[in-house]
């Protein structure tokens, strides 16, 4: 079975469905994302919310979407109690959107209380499905390695997504794997990115490596293994069951 893709990837979200999008408006305790492209081949789809502000500020509460796809996960990606001041406020959401055909679709965070502070969106848009995923945090973004271990690696790719302050507008420079988007807030320019990887190193290794060009802080990642299987371990001793439930 071949590996997924990864849908349409690139800055520029007036032509590209793996992307970033800016808000509506940065005024109130919610920010709206119009004019989400999810094309007609996209099984799954991955938002990641980011405001350039620390979680102990703000948080956001919750994402929805219009449209009819189904959500797998909705959480917000935060720190140790003790230092989830340093981090920026993120929240993941995952749909499944396999029923569906393209479609366009707004998606609105809530967020605890009014603040005016600047927002941006990850998608990552793929015919694979979620085999298994991470959301963590990295207090300092210079030269992160992210290696993930699996015995399906021949039927998966491993996905970053992320959102991080200021200082990585300059830019990241790949060791291993290949960028999918890098965008900036407009108001603060905080950062939204995406990193995948589709080769494998020894002992059914995956590893994304990368380099800010300058140091970089308060970032929080989700982590992914997209499967080209809907159910990669429906076989396993002999019993039926699902990745995601």
């Amino acid at each position: 079975m071949p590996q997924p893709t990864i849908i349409n990837a690139g800055d520029d979200n007036t032509s590209k469905d793996t992307t970033s999008y800016q808000a509506s408006s940065e005024v109130g305790d919610s920010r709206t994302f119009a004019s989400v492209t999810i094309p007609a081949n996209a099984n799954t789809v991955i938002f990641h919310f980011g405001i350039h502000v620390p979680t102990t500020t703000h948080q956001p509460t919750g994402i929805s979407a219009t449209g009819d796809g189904i959500e797998l996960f909705d959480f917000e990606v935060v720190g140790a109690s003790s230092l989830s001041n340093t981090y920026r406020a993120a929240r993941i959401m995952v749909l499944d959107v396999s029923h569906l055909g393209a479609f366009t679709t707004t998606v609105t965070v809530s967020l605890d209380d009014i603040t005016t502070a600047g927002s941006i969106l990850g998608v990552v848009c793929t015919d694979g499905f979620i085999e298994s995923m991470l959301g963590t945090v990295d207090r300092l973004t210079e030269k992160p390695r992210n290696t993930f271990h699996s015995l399906n690696n021949e039927n998966n790719v491993l996905v970053i997504t992320g959102h991080c302050d200021d200082d990585a507008r300059s830019g990241f420079t790949m060791v291993s794997g290949s960028q999918l988007f890098e965008g900036i807030d407009s108001k603060t320019q905080s950062t939204s990115f995406a990193f995948t990887q589709s080769t494998n190193t020894a002992s059914n290794t995956k590893v994304i490596e990368y380099q800010a060009d300058s140091t970089s802080y308060e970032s929080t990642l989700g982590i992914f293994a997209i499967s080209s299987q809907r159910n990669p371990f429906e076989q396993a001793n002999g019993m039926l069951r699902n990745v995601v439930r």
